[in-house]
């Protein structure tokens, strides 16, 4: 029997919360998807699919060796498209192991007032009912996990990779580590590696 995890709010992840940059590195020549495997990686896109020409299909037939890798793979796709991700429910069996998981856009559903006050706010809600999707199975036969539905449209504008640097991930940088950012942007690193180096840092710390 499986059993439901219900999480309302689930936990959010903003663009490059959690990516390796030394894995996955979303640059023209080397964003790659394995053509014989899941793993993003540095070779030659004449070696690997860009992720840039990734399909739907080709997502929708994707099969990850755990649970992480799949979360992972979200997470980076997620990035280059220009949204954020959270994780919702996920379904158990009786020994209490995840058999399959939920990830959506961060801005599924929709916002709740929290108090009468907030009525007078004149603030666009995060919260779009968005239904941009990924969910992923466990194959007890195979002992993979696949994915079994993804839905790939926004109901919202995505984020440009040049404006990541505005989403709230770069504003809970303090002012020293902003200028630190500003000017490896302006020498030519990648938004992705500067944010990625940021927070493995302080994750570390």
């Amino acid at each position: 029997m499986l059993h439901l995890d219900s999480d309302i709010e689930g936990e959010e992840f903003t663009s490059g919360d959690g990516i390796d940059t030394d894995r996955y590195e979303l640059g023209e020549k080397n964003c790659g998807i394995g053509t014989d495997r899941n793993e993003l990686g540095k070779e030659n896109c004449n070696e690997k699919k860009c992720l840039s020409e990734i399909t739907d299909d080709d997502i929708r037939a994707m099969e990850f060796s755990t649970e992480e890798e799949a979360i992972d793979f979200y997470k980076v796709y997620a990035h280059s498209q220009g949204f954020a991700i959270r994780k919702k429910d996920v379904k158990r069996n009786d020994e209490n192991e995840i058999v399959s998981r939920r990830l959506l856009c961060n801005k599924a559903g929709k916002s709740e007032r929290k108090n009468k006050k907030n009525e007078d706010r004149h603030r666009p809600t995060m919260r779009t009912g968005c239904l941009a999707r990924l969910r992923v199975a466990y194959d007890i036969i195979r002992k993979i996990w696949k994915v079994t539905m993804f839905e790939p449209s926004h109901n919202h504008d995505l984020t440009p990779a040049h404006f990541v640097h505005l989403t709230p991930n770069y504003r809970k940088l303090s002012e020293a580590d902003k200028k630190t950012v500003n000017g490896l942007h302006s020498q030519g690193v990648r938004t992705c590696h500067i944010m990625g180096f940021f927070y493995g840092s302080k994750r570390r710390s």
